[in-house]
């Protein structure tokens, strides 16, 4: 690293405002990362994980947006724990997917596309797969949903 680029990053470093969240290491150190990408880079992550947090159920996002904030868990003996909400776990109950389906209908002799959203209950699930690409053929005539 160039001492013009250190010296920038000191300068941020003691200027940086007083926020209580930059005592957390991990939120410093990504703190002066994010200080260094462009705007739309930082307005296009932040609009992805705005949207995802809106996606989960509200008892998650109540948990997500108070991490590491001062916490009391009250136990089942009714014993009080009180620190800082550091990390959660989740349990998955249920996906929602949007799903493009084509399908033959033999009764009208028709192919229908359909666009839904499907809800799908996480025990029905034994395996999930993230998609990073998908190519498409044309149907050929002849082939199952062409004629």
């Amino acid at each position: 690293m160039s001492e013009a680029v250190s010296s920038e990053i000191k300068k941020e470093e003691e200027e940086m405002p007083e926020n209580p969240l930059l005592a957390i290491p991990e939120i410093k150190e990504k703190y002066i990362e994010f200080l260094k990408l462009p705007k739309e880079e930082l307005a296009l992550e932040l609009a992805y994980l705005k949207t995802a947090l809106e996606r989960v159920d509200e008892t998650t996002r109540y948990i997500i947006s108070n991490m590491f904030m001062p916490t009391r868990l009250l136990l089942r003996n009714y014993q009080g724990r009180y620190g800082i909400l550091m990390g959660a776990r989740f349990e998955i109950k249920e996906f929602e997917l949007l799903e493009d389906v084509t399908f033959k209908e033999y009764i009208e002799n028709v192919i229908v596309h359909e666009r839904k959203t499907s809800k799908i209950n996480v025990s029905a699930v034994f395996g999930y797969e993230i998609l990073h690409l998908r190519e498409t053929q044309p149907i050929e005539e002849g082939n199952q949903y062409g004629g």
